[in-house]
């Protein structure tokens, strides 16, 4: 794919059929996928692992099979770091990495992955209307950026 520094990617809302193509995987800098509401199915290819750019992933509403993949806990940013300069000689940091993952909608089965509890900047996911079975996993309650904090600045505020 000759895109390579392609950061956002909305495909939503289309008639999109059969697979994600696994070329998508050379997205190195992809930060946003937007691929709901349309017919995509099979298993979510692991060549998407290697967009380690990611914060946003929208792969809600299509007919998605299988486990939901594990590997989708690594996404950790590749991003790391971004800068707001509030004033003279001063700046907030703010650390980036997967942020939004909605998978609501599909044909996921078995139990929700330990793994996806590694996402440390995860502050939205959706993963309803599946067939997902077992229990929650306990470190669900852990998300530290599901925590809102009053004395804390985030560029992606959460509203109550």
């Amino acid at each position: 794919m000759y895109w390579r520094e392609l950061t956002v990617l909305k495909l939503g809302n289309n008639n999109l059929k059969v697979h994600i193509p696994i070329s998508m995987g050379s997205l190195m800098w992809l930060g946003s996928l937007h691929l709901h509401n349309n017919h995509l199915s099979g298993d979510v290819p692991v060549a998407l692992k290697n967009c380690s750019s990611l914060m946003v992933v929208d792969l809600s509403e299509n007919e998605f099979t299988g486990n939901i993949p594990a590997w989708m806990g690594n996404f950790n940013g590749k991003f790391g770091k971004m800068y707001e300069f509030i004033g003279h000689d001063q700046e907030i940091i703010y650390e980036l990495g997967l942020m939004v993952l909605v998978l609501h909608s599909n044909k996921f089965n078995g139990s929700i992955p330990l793994e996806l509890c590694h996402l440390d900047f995860l502050q939205i996911l959706d993963l309803g209307n599946n067939n997902l079975s077992r229990t929650i996993p306990r470190c669900f309650g852990n998300f530290r950026s599901m925590i809102k904090s009053s004395n804390t600045t985030s560029p992606f505020p959460i509203h109550n």
